[in-house]
């Protein structure tokens, strides 16, 4: 259907197949970003359980290495101690 009065005017079955078009586009696109969203979220994810998972292991290692001075310690005070008492 031509709109009346101007020859150069686009029908409108040719403006809603643009319209069409155009949604699909738009459609591709928001799927787009959203599949490289969710894939970027999944990579965050994956980065932040390694750092975690690096710093609970570092923290315990460190934990180990104070219980062992701690248990050096008591050792060579209950040394002293017992050489003290023999005295």
């Amino acid at each position: 259907m031509q709109i009346k009065g101007n020859p150069n005017a686009m029908s409108l079955e040719r403006l809603y197949s643009i319209a069409q078009y155009a949604g699909l586009i738009l459609l591709a696109l928001t799927f787009a970003v959203g599949a490289v969203t969710v894939y970027l979220g999944w990579r965050v994810n994956k980065a932040q359980e390694a750092d975690i998972r690096q710093k609970e292991e570092r923290l315990a290692r460190d934990l180990k290495d104070k219980d062992v001075q701690i248990a050096a310690a008591n050792t060579a005070k209950r040394q002293k101690l017992t050489n003290v008492l023999r005295m």
